[in-house]
């Protein structure tokens, strides 16, 4: 199977990312829209689009659509900047927030967030950068929407799941999956008989970012960071 054709399918994988998404932000999100602030409307808006974009490309790709393809690729020059600036406005503003959850999590998922949109912007970089050599573009871009598996799945099986009875059982949980997901990737990849640069880097952003959720809570230099970062939503 080529490196190429193994992707064929990756619009209905991520299909299935939003679908979690939907699932695991219904909740807080979904089910409480009324209540939602603009920016947060904002965001989830443009994170839908972004997903929506991917399932779309992918199919124009799997039935060769290719100047298609490169001409809806344009919107992404727009998306991405608008979906990276107001998931960084989000995050000082939940960082301003007063409830108890944002009071006891904002700081460690702050970290999380800012490498989920730091890996984020660099994915799409490379994407573009190797619009023409496939296998790296599909990956970059199948990353993209790896990285919202984390917080959607975190959401889903806190609610959902029985069993886990904390935020912080679910969030690993969710991170574990996630990584799962990447190794089984990774490992198609080999079966292949190459494994890319794409895949092995974003397994290794999900283990940082686990990581630092644990650590980040006893760093003063972050919590400084993170309350200037609150400051800005002010």
């Amino acid at each position: 199977m080529s490196a190429v054709r193994s992707h064929d399918n990756t619009p209905f994988y991520v299909g299935l990312v939003l679908l979690t998404a939907v699932v695991g932000f219904y909740p807080t999100y979904f089910s409480r829209l009324a209540e939602a602030g603009l920016l947060r409307h904002l965001h989830g808006a443009l994170a839908m689009a972004w997903l929506l974009l991917l399932v779309t490309q992918g199919l124009l790709a799997r039935s060769g659509r290719f100047a298609l393809h490169r001409t809806l690729g344009w919107a992404s020059l727009v998306l991405v900047p608008l979906f990276l600036a107001s998931g960084f406005a989000l995050l000082c503003d939940s960082l301003a927030g007063g409830n108890p959850f944002q009071k006891a999590f904002a700081p460690r998922l702050t970290f999380v967030d800012l490498i989920a949109l730091g890996y984020f912007a660099f994915c799409y970089a490379m994407a573009i950068r190797h619009r023409r050599h496939r296998p790296l573009h599909a990956r970059y871009m199948a990353s993209t929407a790896v990285l919202v598996l984390p917080p959607a799945l975190a959401r889903a099986l806190g609610f959902f799941m029985p069993g886990i009875d904390s935020f912080e059982a679910a969030f690993h949980a969710a991170m574990a999956i996630s990584a799962l997901v990447v190794v089984v990737l990774i490992v198609r990849d080999g079966l292949e008989g190459r494994v890319r640069l794409p895949y092995p880097l974003l397994l290794a952003i999900l283990l940082v970012q686990d990581l630092g959720f644990i650590l980040v809570a006893d760093w003063a230099s972050w919590q400084a960071l993170c309350a200037r970062m609150a400051a800005l939503a002010g």
